[in-house]
């Protein structure tokens, strides 16, 4: 359980005989912190507040403290976020303990991790391994490594089937319109969360023309929506109407938050595998190769 509701408390009493307690934290006051899409300032009061009403509520409902959970946001950029947390749970271990609450099993770091192709864990691993190294080793700690694990696991490809070309005084502005968008993948870049350049498959492939000239542009997604928008006025090569163009590291927070606007329909989903990685998985399974 994760609240900051001590009212709610009376509802999971009356339906269970006994509930553990995950209590979420937040690290941060701030609402310029890159990692944050929103301001959670007053959340976070609220949390502070649940803090200090604990030593009441824990022991008059008879409840158990289970541990401690926190969330730097997703993506997280700012790897000290984490040890901020890390070491606010330590604090919350601490003031536990001086409560009677010292049967702490459970710390849940969040997830947010970054797993963009090109991307190493091993830095972040470090920073985390280091932070944690002085908390009791009988203490659980877990995480949620969803968006490592998926992100470069997909890639989308857009059709561009319009083009526009205008005048910007001396220079010339690019507006392309591709079949997808905000609606159909693209809703971190809706958010400010992200910002992912295309590439063309012909350019990659020879089919077309290379040429080093770039031009500022701008990809616009199928629907009627002005905020349907994929990339806004960056230095790209120039496209062609019949080009798909290629978008790596897709696989966060996108079919997962496609929706039917406009009545466009969702991206169909093709799996691919290399032929040695699926002769393994078969020898694996013990499955037929040709099947």
């Amino acid at each position: 359980m994760s609240s900051i509701n001590p009212d709610a408390i009376h509802i999971y009493k009356d339906e269970l005989q006994e509930y553990d307690i995950l209590k979420d934290i937040i690290t941060t006051y701030k609402q310029e912190d890159a990692f944050y899409v929103l301001d959670l300032g007053i959340i976070m009061k609220k949390h502070q507040d649940w803090i200090e009403k604990m030593p009441r509520i824990v022991p008059y409902y008879d409840l158990m403290l289970y541990g401690f959970s926190f969330h730097v946001g997703s993506p997280c950029k700012e790897f000290d976020a984490y040890i901020r947390g890390i070491e606010v749970c330590k604090e919350l271990i601490t003031f536990a303990k001086s409560i009677r609450c010292e049967d702490i099993k459970l710390i849940d770091i969040g997830g947010g991790f970054p797993g963009e192709s090109e991307y190493q864990i091993d830095e972040l691993s470090y920073i985390i391994n280091d932070a944690i190294k002085e908390i009791d080793p009988t203490i659980e700690i877990i995480s949620e490594p969803g968006r490592y694990y998926v992100t470069a696991a997909f890639t989308l490809a857009g059709y561009l089937h319009s083009k526009r070309t205008v005048s910007n005084g001396n220079s010339l502005k690019q507006m392309y319109y591709v079949n997808c968008g905000v609606y159909s993948g693209f809703i971190e870049e809706l958010l400010n969360l992200n910002s992912r350049q295309p590439i063309s498959l012909f350019k990659v492939n020879l089919l077309q023309p290379v040429s080093n000239k770039e031009y500022l542009s701008t990809i616009w997604g199928p629907t009627c929506d002005s905020c349907d928008c994929i990339v806004k006025d960056v230095l790209l090569p120039e496209f062609y109407i019949g080009d798909w163009l290629v978008w790596k590291d897709m696989g966060a927070y996108t079919t997962s938050r496609v929706c039917e606007f406009n009545g466009f329909l969702p991206p169909i989903v093709h799996s691919f595998i290399r032929k040695s990685q699926w002769k393994d998985f078969c020898a694996i399974t013990r499955c037929d190769i040709n099947n």
